[in-house]
């Protein structure tokens, strides 16, 4: 298992984990986030989304996992983005493995 931190706080896509190379993919087995202020946000398989938007308010976390058969899968050679609405600080920690495609 590898880890990656989160750290965002500008309204835009964030990148979290490059793309793995040819024939591999990013499978995120948990995640932690926290926000200083209200945020919607959006974990996306380069600039496809890989779940519903979630909204957290001002302090809230949110902890998910670990779930060793993925709580969701990045497509083949493709990196693991986070989209932000607000420019809050949001931060955290991505458990995740590759796997091939």
């Amino acid at each position: 298992m590898l880890t990656a931190p989160i750290n965002g706080n500008t309204i835009a896509q964030i990148a979290i984990i490059a793309a793995p190379g040819a024939g591999r993919r990013i499978v995120v087995l948990g995640f932690f986030l926290s926000v200083a202020g209200a945020q919607t946000l959006k974990f996306q398989s380069a600039s496809n989304d890989l779940m519903p938007a979630m909204t957290l308010g001002l302090g809230q976390s949110i902890a998910m996992g670990p779930y060793y058969d993925g709580i969701f899968d990045c497509n083949v050679n493709e990196a693991l983005n986070m989209t932000l609405t607000a420019a809050q600080q949001t931060s955290g920690m991505i458990l995740y493995t590759i796997r091939p495609g």
